[in-house]
């Protein structure tokens, strides 16, 4: 798949299974079951937004998406906040596509992804030990662990977390870590394996440190560049490159200074 495909998946990572969903099912068939639910007023948390319906045509209109079979479906909205899906796919790759953050909602009654947001550089997201967990399932396995914003920042710790040759990350728009976080092998699992696609103008993007391989990519249309439909595509799905501000290397300085001058690192006091 291409991070076009990724994209979508993590678009789509933003949306809730009715409760007839069953691992087994294909995306395409959760695709169809939604919209039906949708047609007849029957989803639990309302009617599905312009958006949602659009990633749902896509998934039925591009057969990488929806030949994929749900494995799980973690939610822990009503916890520590953490929500990923993790598909299989024909081939016996696995894909494990986080949640960004979620305002307090429906289906997210804590409101704890952002205060995890900002928590994580100074002590530790309380999701990281539930991430490590559900990406140590798959040590040999080729997997791609994908997300948009928070997704993108827990899909690179899980990627950090499992010593698997075969692993992958693809984030957008992703915020980055505390400096000193990670040992040498974690840095180069991440800086070989790992890429983070940060549209030219997203501030988040560019915040602390970077281990992976971060590629600043061209913005399309009117939306706020950390959109994940503000992300310009060529025709073979590959994110078109963009060259970085001045302004981004130097909130990525300031913060990275900032934390260091603390002297703190994950799990040390505030």
């Amino acid at each position: 798949m291409t991070p076009w495909h990724y994209r979508w998946l993590c678009q789509f990572s933003y949306m809730d299974l009715p409760e007839s969903a069953r691992a087994g099912q294909t995306l395409g068939a959760l695709a169809r079951e939604m919209l039906a639910l949708d047609e007849r007023g029957q989803l639990p948390c309302g009617s599905l937004t312009l958006k949602e319906k659009e990633t749902l045509a896509v998934i039925l209109q591009a057969r990488e998406l929806s030949s994929l079979t749900l494995i799980e479906f973690i939610n822990r909205n009503k916890s520590t906040g953490l929500a990923a899906y993790i598909f299989k796919d024909p081939d016996s790759g696995v894909h494990m596509i986080f949640r960004g953050s979620e305002r307090r909602s429906c289906a997210a009654p804590t409101g704890i992804d952002w205060l995890d947001n900002f928590l994580a550089p100074f002590a530790g997201s309380v999701q990281y030990p539930e991430i490590a967990e559900a990406a140590r399932r798959y040590p040999e396995e080729r997997i791609v662990f994908s997300g948009h914003s928070k997704g993108a920042h827990n899909a690179l710790y899980a990627l950090s977390s499992v010593v698997n040759e075969r692993a992958q990350a693809v984030a957008f728009n992703g915020q980055g870590f505390a400096p000193g976080m990670f040992s040498k092998n974690e840095r180069r699992r991440l800086r070989n394996q790992g890429i983070n696609y940060v549209v030219r103008g997203d501030l988040v993007g560019s915040l602390l440190h970077h281990p992976e391989k971060r590629v600043f990519v061209k913005k399309q249309g009117k939306s706020d560049p950390h959109a994940l439909e503000s992300i310009a595509f060529d025709r073979q799905g590959q994110p078109v490159p963009a060259r970085r501000p001045f302004w981004s290397a130097a909130v990525e300085w300031g913060t990275v200074r900032y934390m260091r001058n603390r002297e703190m690192r994950p799990g040390q006091a505030l």
